[in-house]
């Protein structure tokens, strides 16, 4: 390949991906994947942590809410009301954060995400993630293993 064939592919891969952004930027689709993402990687976020494929599942679908809860379940139309025992609508947020009926396991989350250095508002630290699954699972409201019925 020559020098000026790889400079037009490469002046094309950029033109094409730049459009492509300009496109995602502008969709109203998937804003909920759009807060969750941080832009274009070359390199998945995963790619240096090490985790079984369980815990990869839960921490993606955490970032995404999709999830076990009220709130998204109420988007597939599956329940009716979103909302958790205590009146707000239930999602990743409130039980990990807001919910009055846990309380106990709010408190512990809190200082085990301070104790590792991070402070509300909390990231996408993996750290904080871990810990996020920690809870779901302490919660129930993780997913099993396999579904092979619908809820």
């Amino acid at each position: 390949m020559s020098d000026n064939e790889f400079l037009y592919q490469r002046e094309q891969r950029l033109e094409v991906e730049q459009e492509w952004e300009q496109e995602v930027r502008n969709s109203e689709k998937g804003l909920r994947y759009k807060a969750a993402s941080s832009g274009q990687r070359t390199k998945p976020w995963f790619s240096k942590i090490k985790f079984d494929g369980r815990k990869f599942i839960t921490i993606c679908r955490l970032r995404f809410h999709h999830n076990h809860l009220n709130g998204h379940l109420y988007r597939l139309k599956m329940v009716k009301p979103p909302n958790c025992d205590c009146g707000v609508e239930e999602d990743a947020n409130h039980v990990f954060f807001g919910c009055e009926r846990r309380e106990a396991q709010t408190t512990e989350l809190h200082l085990d995400l301070m104790n590792i250095g991070q402070q509300p508002p909390f990231n996408e630290d993996i750290r904080v993630l871990r810990l996020l699954n920690k809870l779901q699972n302490a919660n129930g409201t993780s997913y099993p293993a396999r579904t092979t019925t619908a809820f």
